[in-house]
């Protein structure tokens, strides 16, 4: 690991100002988690990091709107023990827990796994489903990106020099609704060899009127399954329903073969998986 600066600072536009300004390679630092394991691999050697964990970005707020505003900083054992998450978005809480060890979770960050932008990263396929928004903030500037259009290719996002991922914000459930985020992986602290979160709501007949299905690791960004929830809109829920649902699925996937798993096995555990969320989330909802 090359030598490089450390800076800590405590104001967001001299974050954003000092990132668009500096003439040297200069990351941001939340958690440090992946961060460090890339720069002790040697895949990346920044000149200068910037810590922002006193930027006061670590909360989980709900709104009167019913909105949820997660800071970009706060870590996923808060997100694992919130009650507002635990309430409405059961699903992150439980993909929190499972995502690392304790000591792990009380230093990687939110925002660090979604600019991480790996193919694999746990959070990225629920908080998609969830509709999450990002809010990103520069010098001069804010704007508002849907999470499905933040990442570009594997280790790349939507943001421009000079910004930084400031908080992630959660629109409230729809009535009879339940999301799961299931996971595919070789061992107990591996990265996923394949995600699939579903997000589903039925009206009092049991007709599908909302439907997200996200694929993780099958491609070089999170996959809007966007042909299987078109099938399943509007139709009443059936065993025969999911089953097409998910053959549909995986024919959107378009894995690669790699050192955790092959394109053929991918495919086959897409649909495996998109069954078995779908019937989960239908168990959850008829089960209130």
């Amino acid at each position: 690991m090359n030598e490089f600066e450390y800076k800590q600072l405590t104001s967001i536009k001299e974050v954003c100002r000092q990132l668009k300004e500096s003439s040297r390679y200069t990351k941001v630092l939340a958690g440090g988690t992946d961060l460090f394991i890339q720069m002790n691999n040697g895949k990346i050697q920044p000149d200068c990091l910037i810590d922002i964990k006193n930027l006061n970005l670590s909360y989980i707020i709900r709104e009167e709107n019913g909105t949820t505003r997660i800071g970009a900083t706060t870590n996923l054992n808060m997100i694992m023990e919130s009650n507002v998450i635990m309430e409405d978005y059961i699903c992150l809480s439980e993909t929190a827990r499972d995502m690392a060890a304790v000591q792990v979770r009380n230093r990687a960050t939110i925002g660090g796994n979604l600019c991480n932008a790996s193919p694999s990263a746990d959070m990225a396929p629920p908080l998609i489903a969830m509709d999450a928004y990002v809010n990103i903030i520069s010098y001069d500037n804010e704007r508002k990106v849907p999470l499905s259009q933040f990442f570009v290719g594997p280790g790349k996002t939507d943001l421009k020099e000079g910004e930084i991922l400031a908080e992630i914000l959660l629109p409230p459930p729809y009535a009879r609704s339940a999301c799961v985020y299931l996971k595919q992986k070789r061992n107990a602290m591996d990265l996923a060899t394949i995600g699939v979160a579903v997000n589903i709501s039925l009206d009092d007949n049991e007709i599908l009127n909302s439907v997200k299905i996200v694929l993780g690791a099958v491609g070089p960004t999170p996959i809007s399954s966007i042909d299987a929830a078109n099938y399943l809109l509007g139709k009443k829920i059936n065993e025969n329903i999911i089953k097409e649902a998910a053959k549909i699925a995986a024919q959107e996937a378009k894995p690669i073969s790699d050192i955790r798993a092959s394109k053929e096995y991918r495919i086959y555990m897409t649909d495996a998986l998109v069954e078995e969320a779908m019937v989960i989330v239908w168990d959850k909802i008829r089960q209130r």
